[in-house]
């Protein structure tokens, strides 16, 4: 892997965190109702990246059929995505539910990748490997904790997770396959203007047409805008490397998913105060040597 690749990889990875990390501000500032706030953000952060994506395109939008089915599809699995997440979180277990989602986020992409006729070396082989276990061992329970029974459908729910999740990285590296990397702004309008169509509606159905839940704060709005930039130019890195020529989709979404999770814990100890375990700490080492692995593999 080249210095370049590797420092965009990197980049990616960085702005990825920091909309996480505003995203996860801006719920904090949200006035509505906490279950409200992921979807509520959808439509906000649909529509401000399609904005930015618009004029950073210089107001050309020609997208083929191929770009707005696969842009639609994709719209409905985030949506589907945070759905799930919401109903699997409240349901059961939370660590149990990010473990599903990041697998999917990782293997799906992988196995796709694989039966297309890439292929590893063991280096890489064993990096994804203790990427992985570094997950399990970042959530598993902490001594003393209450065992939280699961409800009914919860498994359910982070099956679909998985699938989501993994699903929405393979079609955006599906898309630029099929376009040649001819239509990645077209490909991110058509995802998140959907996606911020098809949220409004979700809301408008779930609390019968009012729309008090769409209100905000100064604060929260500012956390919104910030996120959904940083968010804009993340995904125009992710399309541009993952496309043809590029790096492989297993690899590339075990740097993103797996660089995330170690920034946000970070991000965690230094900006919100949280404390690690010791088991925390070492899985925290386990993922960033399995990604130092990855890089010079």
């Amino acid at each position: 892997m080249s210095i370049t690749t590797l420092s965009l990889i990197l980049l990616m990875i960085v702005l990825f965190s920091w909309q996480s990390l505003f995203s996860r501000l801006q719920a904090t500032a949200y006035p509505g109702n906490e279950n409200d706030a992921p979807i509520v953000f959808s439509v906000f952060y649909g529509l401000i990246i399609t904005f930015i994506t618009f004029i950073s395109a210089g107001f050309i939008f020609e997208p083929s059929k191929a770009t707005v089915l696969l842009g639609v599809l994709n719209a409905l699995i985030v949506l589907g995505y945070n759905i799930c997440l919401l109903g699997a979180s409240d349901r059961g277990n939370y660590s149990i539910t990010i473990i599903f989602m990041i697998f999917g986020g990782i293997l799906i992409p992988l196995f796709i990748s694989l039966f297309k006729g890439d292929t590893l070396n063991a280096v890489q082989w064993i990096s994804i490997l203790v990427m992985l276990l570094s997950f399990i061992l970042m959530n598993l329970p902490q001594k003393g904790a209450t065992k939280q029974k699961s409800k009914k459908g919860f498994l359910l729910l982070c099956v679909l997770l998985f699938l989501f999740n993994g699903f929405y990285g393979a079609i955006m590296a599906w898309q630029q396959e099929f376009t040649n990397q001819t239509e990645q702004n077209e490909m991110i309008i058509v995802t998140y203007f959907c996606l911020a169509l098809f949220s409004f509606l979700f809301m408008l159905f779930k609390n019968r047409g009012q729309l008090q839940s769409f209100k905000q704060t100064k604060k929260s709005v500012l956390f919104l805008i910030i996120a959904s930039s940083v968010g804009t130019f993340a995904q125009k890195l992710m399309l541009y490397l993952v496309g043809p020529g590029g790096v492989q989709e297993g690899i590339l979404y075990t740097f993103d998913n797996g660089g995330a999770m170690i920034l946000s814990i970070v991000y965690s100890f230094c900006i919100f105060k949280e404390r690690l375990t010791k088991i925390q700490i070492f899985s925290l080492l386990m993922a960033l040597a399995a990604l130092i692995a990855l890089s010079v593999a």
